[in-house]
């Protein structure tokens, strides 16, 4: 049984479900805490899968962006312009060069999201770019989307 609000606490109870997850999606809902701060790097450090995080678990990860050197295996990150400059992103040479840049330093793959007006037409395929950061063993890329 979880506990009722997430902190550290909650990742014994969690690691029952490990072998059945082959992707942990952490981050809108989540809540902002210190506890859920400590959770989500808890979880980055410890989660054999993948990861994909938005939102909440980016806003915990802004603390200490290293922590996603710390994974056990792939990460992609989903921010906004926000986020991603919470992060310690950079957009001084463009959005593209600086999702890479990104995704170079931190090991994660990194979708740097476009806020778009609903008239506005996104290219075929919805994103713009796609690049190798780091070596193929780290399966890492940015993207801008």
């Amino acid at each position: 049984m979880l506990p009722e609000s997430l902190t550290a606490d909650a990742l014994a109870p969690l690691r029952e479900y490990y072998d059945r997850c082959g992707v942990l999606a952490l981050g809108p809902g989540l809540g902002r805490s210190d506890g859920t701060a400590a959770l989500t790097a808890a979880l980055i450090r410890k989660f054999p899968e993948r990861s994909s995080l938005d939102a909440d678990a980016l806003w915990a990860v802004s603390f200490v962006p290293d922590i996603l050197r710390e994974a056990k295996s792939e990460i992609v990150i989903t921010p906004h312009e926000g986020e991603f400059l919470r992060l310690g992103g950079s957009l001084e040479n463009g959005r593209e060069r600086g999702a890479w840049e990104f995704a170079r330093r931190y090991g994660c793959i990194t979708v740097l999201k476009i806020a778009t007006a609903r008239s506005s037409r996104t290219p075929p395929g919805g994103c713009t770019s796609l690049r190798r950061a780091i070596p193929a063993w780290r399966k890492a890329a940015a993207a801008t989307c």
